[in-house]
């Protein structure tokens, strides 16, 4: 198979011709578990009225990137995530799925149209299991225990050693693939922190296990080049997969970003953590960091929080 592109913009997809078929990548958790975000999906150029119920209909939404979504029924177009979250009607369809790929497998799995009553079938099949309340929080809890600190012993014989690296623009699709569906991230987003405020004076690290996926991730900049009016570089968006937890990526991804500010030459950094994320609290404090001045902890407070939210506290850590 040829390689994908590594973002297609939609006005690219849209402008090939009728019956054009092109492997693209999906971002987001529409399609999980089904797919992940970063998977692969192999798009013929289509319209509304090639579209039937059951398809994977490829969408784009308020003008962001491509996604893959279940069509749930036509005249109009519905869609849904697999997991039975309905669209907002209005979304543009312009293709369909004929095949797709999980990232890493050697194989794409074909899509024929003949298998679109059982793929709508699984579709309502697991919606309707994560409607119920008691399987979402046993589903939680399960996946809460595999992550625990009880199962990091025979994870890290799985898993072996991490590499935590200096993200580069090159790895714009494996940000997308693992921070993008957990931090919202769009494409445009990542590629240009990637090619500016994460090379100077932020900075960008990711954690990679030893086939090369990424587990973890956070960067650090400045909150003003948001508009939120807070100085200093902040270490923001640490992220660790779940599979990785209780393994020390996390301090490791701090641990670098640290020593990157200070090889840029900074007398400090900050960073805000949940008052109710004791793991997080427990980690930036055997770090070094302590908590920074009450000014900076009530503009933190402002600036940071949602009203009626857990309040957040900041923290601060001299490196000079």
């Amino acid at each position: 198979m040829a390689a994908p592109p590594p973002n297609l913009p939609p006005e690219l997809f849209s402008a090939l011709p009728p019956g054009r078929e092109i492997w693209i990548r999906v971002w987001g958790r529409s399609l999980m578990p089904f797919l992940r975000s970063g998977d692969l999906l192999r798009a013929l150029r289509c319209g509304e009225a090639d579209i039937r119920r059951g398809d994977i209909a490829v969408i784009r939404r308020r003008r962001g990137p491509l996604v893959g979504h279940i069509v749930t029924a036509v005249g109009p177009v519905r869609t849904a995530s697999f997991l039975g979250v309905p669209d907002v009607p209005g979304a543009e369809v312009l293709g369909r799925a004929v095949a797709v790929r999980r990232e890493g497998f050697p194989f794409a799995l074909p899509l024929p149209r003949a298998g679109r009553p059982l793929l709508f079938a699984s579709h309502r099949a697991l919606a309707a299991a994560y409607a119920s309340e008691s399987v979402r929080r046993g589903w939680k809890e399960l996946r809460e225990l595999a992550a625990s600190p009880a199962t990091a012993p025979l994870r890290a014989r799985l898993f072996g050693p991490f590499d935590v690296r200096r993200l580069q623009p090159e790895d714009a699709d494996a940000v997308l693939a693992f921070a993008g569906r957990r931090l919202r991230f769009t494409p445009d987003f990542v590629r240009r922190e990637l090619d500016g405020h994460w090379q100077a004076p932020g900075a960008a690290f990711g954690a990679f296990d030893r086939r090369g996926r990424m587990v973890g991730f956070m960067f650090m900049g400045e909150y003003r080049q948001e508009g939120v009016p807070l100085d200093g570089i902040w270490l923001r968006a640490l992220v660790v997969a779940r599979r990785a937890r209780a393994l020390g990526v996390a301090r490791r991804l701090m641990e670098a970003t640290c020593a990157q500010a200070r090889q840029a030459g900074l007398a400090a950094v900050f960073t805000d953590v949940r008052e109710d994320n004791r793991a997080s609290l427990a980690l930036v404090r055997a770090l070094g960091f302590t908590e920074a001045p009450a000014a900076l902890q009530q503009a933190a407070q402002r600036f940071l929080s949602r009203p009626g939210d857990v309040r957040v506290v900041a923290f601060e850590r001299r490196l000079a």
